[in-house]
């Protein structure tokens, strides 16, 4: 039988839905000491979430670094290699 406690950990369980919304705010640091825990409680146990995060800050350093710069064209044939990769990396998944 669960304690009590185990009980409350579970309720307060943060699902894969639930950490996708919390991305952004977490990479602003703008999340509370509780929702930052249960966060990271999150990722620590779910491998997907993780690496999507990873690929959101990726994504985020690159933009950063756009920044200011000159539009970066990407012609149909490389975009539709981006779109395979990304495809096939995540069915792997």
């Amino acid at each position: 039988m669960a304690t009590d406690a185990e009980f409350i950990r579970s309720q307060l369980r943060i699902t894969c839905a639930d950490a996708l919304e919390l991305m952004t705010e977490f990479l602003d640091r703008v999340l509370s000491a509780t929702d930052q825990e249960r966060f990271r409680a999150h990722l620590n146990g779910c491998e997907a979430c993780a690496v999507y995060l990873d690929q959101l800050r990726l994504s985020v350093d690159i933009t950063t670094a756009l920044h200011g710069q000159d539009d970066y064209q990407v012609d149909q044939s490389t975009m539709e290699q981006l779109v395979d990769i990304y495809r096939s990396t995540r069915d792997e998944s």
